[in-house]
């Protein structure tokens, strides 16, 4: 176990995704805090498929983590090996943790989750698909669970001028449920903004 820092014990928490952020912050003033992330923003996944449909949204949606965190840090890098006493990045850099939380999420395929690591990449990946389905004549999704409906109601307006017969549509469903939570995108633009270190708090 390593010893604590005079800024309290060190807590590394990999994944800056919802649960990442909710568990950094927080702990921001009491520990010292190491959010291990490979993405450069935090990305609001809600609204992903929002932003598939009008890419004017990706700006909206991919937060700065630079203003997360008062005086603990975030490192852009993936983590290889992580137990109770040691973390190994890809990188070759190690840390020595008194307390690791994991919270790397769950993967879900693309558009609903992006898997690029790059903000640009991400946004490039996004505004071409947008592209390819406005060109297209027609759309098939598969799977009429809450992504695919959600999605189906997303990009209908933007096939308006489709005949009807090709218009995205899942399978019926006698049920379906909105994805997006109302509040959702100020709660995490809230998570993002910047934070001010204890000394500057006291001084005010």
């Amino acid at each position: 176990m390593a010893e604590s820092s005079p800024a309290g014990p060190v807590v590394v928490v990999l994944g800056g995704g919802y649960a990442g952020v909710q568990v950094a912050r927080p702990l921001d003033d009491v520990a010292d805090v190491v959010l291990v992330e490979p993405k450069d923003d935090f990305v609001h996944n809600v609204a992903a498929l929002r932003a598939l449909a009008d890419p004017s949204w990706l700006e909206r949606i991919y937060l700065p983590y630079d203003g997360l965190l008062g005086r603990g840090r975030v490192i852009r890098d993936l983590a290889v090996k992580a137990d109770a006493g040691r973390v190994v990045l890809a990188s070759g850099a190690e840390l020595v943790p008194d307390y690791l939380v994991l919270a790397t999420g769950s993967g879900y395929p693309f558009p609903a989750k992006n898997d690029m690591h790059s903000t640009e990449a991400a946004h490039g990946k996004v505004r071409d698909t947008h592209a390819a389905l406005a060109a297209a004549d027609r759309v098939l999704l598969l799977g009429a669970g809450p992504v695919g409906i959600e999605l189906a109601g997303e990009i209908k307006p933007a096939t308006a001028s489709w005949p009807a017969t090709t218009r995205p549509r899942p399978a019926s469903s006698s049920r379906s449920a909105p994805m997006a939570v109302p509040g959702s995108c100020t709660a995490a633009r809230t998570w993002s903004r910047p934070r001010r270190s204890p000394s500057s708090r006291a001084a005010t």
